[in-house]
């Protein structure tokens, strides 16, 4: 299974590039890869994706997915370089 692309992820599968030629610009601004050219094997997984990037029910259903489908206007946005991490020190 494809190794997600984004710098420094070492996860595995995930949601393939788009085929719209301006999402995917956006695609690797935000994953900070402008001069990587995405072959149809390249993924980012999950992880880089808000839970409001899924769609909640199905479009022609009516009802709850299953799965995790990514809404077509989705961009990647959550990544090490940008999380705030709380670090807790105890004084003792």
């Amino acid at each position: 299974m494809p190794r997600c692309c984004v710098p420094n992820c070492v996860e595995t599968g995930g949601h393939q590039f788009p085929r719209d030629v301006k999402l995917k610009k956006l695609w690797l601004k935000a994953i900070r890869r402008l001069k990587f050219e995405p072959k149809s094997g390249a993924r980012v997984c999950h992880k880089h994706f808000k839970e409001s990037d899924y769609e909640k029910i199905g479009k022609y259903s009516g009802i709850e997915n299953q799965r995790k489908i990514l809404k077509k206007s989705a961009i990647p946005s959550i990544f090490s370089w940008n999380v705030k991490w709380s670090v807790k020190i105890n004084k003792n």
